[in-house]
């Protein structure tokens, strides 16, 4: 069995091995069940190509093969694509709250008490990064490590600035945090642009198909005329 599980670690996509936290199975099993799967569905094909007498779907085997194996791996980006999109629109939410408990408390008491009113999607995240700067309040890393699998640029910088605010007085915290604002700020702008980026690109998309649907219309159209004019002589 552990050999079996080499073979196929060994011959899985990049994007599982580096997407791996993303499963709710082991890679070996989610590898295991698409073999599986698109074996039982090429099989069923060529079964029915061979009850039916048709064998144009000999062909259509291959295909259905590849295309049932890589579905999962093309859910699999959308689904990380939306959770990518939940906690930019999150993150943002989840500072703003830090800023109204950072006048009564130090950094590190203020992400533990932003556990049970943050964004549900970040509380697993957040009660990982509160057990850690409870123990070691100034290591860097932790705020670093905070949303590795999503972090971007502008995460990564509130982040170095919330690290920062551990050596602030409190008197200067709450001009300091509105220093954020404008990553935060950006944040909220990169996510309404994404949003208006995909609804232009469904409505260019609608706008080419429907000229390819009037020549496909029109091109019907002129081989049935062509038909009764021939079927008329």
């Amino acid at each position: 069995m552990k050999i079996i599980k080499k073979i196929l670690y060994a011959i899985e996509e990049p994007y599982v091995k580096e997407h791996a936290y993303l499963l709710s199975i082991s890679e070996a099993k989610f590898m295991m069940q698409r073999i599986l799967i698109s074996l039982f569905m090429g099989g069923g094909m060529a079964g029915l190509s061979y009850c039916i007498g048709v064998p144009m779907l000999y062909y259509c085997i291959p295909v259905t093969i590849i295309m049932i194996y890589f579905y999962p791996i093309n859910m699999l980006k959308k689904y990380k694509l939306k959770r990518q999109d939940e906690i930019n629109e999150a993150f943002p939410i989840w500072i703003l709250q830090l800023e109204s408990l950072v006048l009564s408390n130090n950094i590190s008491n203020c992400v533990k008490k932003s556990i049970d009113v943050c964004p549900k999607i970040l509380k697993e995240e957040i009660q990982i990064l509160a057990d850690k700067i409870e123990v070691e309040p100034i290591n860097k890393e932790h705020y670093l490590s905070f949303l590795e699998e999503y972090k971007t640029s502008n995460i990564t910088e509130v982040m170095l600035a919330l690290y920062q605010f551990n050596f602030v007085k409190k008197e200067q915290l709450a001009y300091d945090f509105s220093l954020i604002h404008h990553r935060i700020d950006k944040l909220k702008m990169d996510a309404q642009e994404k949003k208006y980026r995909i609804q232009a690109d469904i409505w260019g998309l609608i706008l080419i198909s429907l000229p390819l649907l009037s020549m496909v219309w029109s091109m019907y159209f002129c081989m049935i005329l062509s038909e009764v004019i021939f079927s008329a002589i």
